[in-house]
């Protein structure tokens, strides 16, 4: 994503998911955008998508270089945060992308285990 609701190429998440409603998609699912990007695209999903949804952001707290590197990451507690709000507001699928390692899977995997448990 480009911001909260255009995608890389300029087109425009709400008019993606107003276009896909007819085709049978069962889920949709944002990844490879900042944390910050990601909210504010699932509160575009959340007005526009009735479906389940599910999010893999990268752990940047930037876009990264031209080079894919991702030179500042959230802390893997800041991480950790950013997964509660997701499952918080209804997420099916969480994971991590780009930047990510054990330790941010981990904090992903505990955040889910303990949104099941309340």
């Amino acid at each position: 994503m480009k911001n909260g609701n255009t995608l890389l190429d300029g087109t425009d998440l709400t008019n993606v998911l107003s276009d896909i409603k007819d085709y049978g998609i069962e889920m949709v699912l944002l990844n490879c955008s900042l944390c910050s990007i990601t909210a504010d695209a699932v509160d575009v999903l959340l007005r526009n998508w009735k479906g389940p949804w599910g999010v893999y952001p990268n752990v940047g707290t930037a876009m990264p270089t031209k080079e894919g590197v991702i030179e500042k990451k959230l802390t893997i507690k800041e991480f950790a945060n950013e997964i509660n709000k997701y499952l918080t507001s209804g997420a099916k699928v969480i994971g991590a992308c780009c930047g990510s390692n054990p330790d941010y899977i981990r904090a992903a995997r505990e955040a889910i285990d303990l949104a099941a448990e309340n």
